[in-house]
């Protein structure tokens, strides 16, 4: 299996290559041109005997020509408001702010159209591994026409569902791992969440950002103008 955390960790992680999300895209799409093989090899290994598919956001490489495949359902597992195009917001992964109806939307469909980027060797994986047919294209527009159902694992009181967005949008509230049996915080949290109103829990996620040292600054100044007490 491809080892995602060491890739994110190595110079060739696109967040050590741009401070911006375009460039960030750019560089993901172009260190994934040399590992795709070994992804989508790795993805067939792990579905080949499934009944149905779940699958997150680099997944959606992948998840059209698995379906027609393997003939089962997919559902796409999110934790970010992206992956169906919209007009309230634009996609996060390529901008931040709103650019207005239009330009927010054309931001979502740009991005759902990145696998053109990764054309070559998501079509030698189809042919190769897969044994289907070359047409690339029209597996991914088969696929799409269907508008599989994506859980989306965040709050409907942060993310609004957009007006624009269909039945195949489930917002489901955040996803918790279960707490485990007989766990204990460390004492030093215990005295801080007990020694005032509830903190808020700032989190950086999986990336590993360049600029890490002024996000941070960005977060305790925001804490501090709204009177907020955090935790990171």
């Amino acid at each position: 299996m491809h080892d995602i955390d060491a890739f994110l960790s190595s110079d060739a992680s696109p967040t050590r290559q741009s401070n911006n999300q375009l460039g960030m895209l750019v560089n993901a799409i172009r260190s994934m041109n040399a590992m795709i093989r070994q992804i989508g090899d790795d993805a067939w290994a792990a579905a080949r005997n499934a009944d149905a598919l779940f699958y997150t956001i680099g997944g959606s490489f992948f998840v059209s020509h698995l379906v027609e495949k393997l003939a089962v359902p997919a559902v796409g597992i999110y934790p970010y408001p992206v992956g169906i195009p919209t007009r309230a917001f634009p996609n996060s992964f390529i901008l931040n702010g709103n650019l207005g109806g239009m330009l927010n939307k054309l931001s979502h469909q740009l991005f759902s159209v990145s696998w053109i980027s990764l054309r070559k060797p998501i079509h030698d994986w189809r042919t190769d591994t897969l044994g289907l047919s070359a047409n690339v294209r029209a597996a991914v527009k088969k696929f799409h026409s269907t508008r599989p159902p994506i859980l989306y694992g965040f709050s409907k009181q942060v993310v609004p569902p957009p007006v624009d967005w269909g039945e195949e949008a489930l917002i489901s509230g955040y996803w918790f791992l279960p707490q485990a049996v007989g766990w204990q915080p460390d004492p030093a949290l215990s005295a801080f969440i007990q020694d005032g109103s509830p903190p808020v829990y700032v989190g950086f996620g999986s990336m590993n950002l360049p600029n890490a040292a002024s996000i941070t600054q960005i977060v305790v100044e925001a804490l501090q103008q709204t009177g907020q007490r955090g935790y990171c």
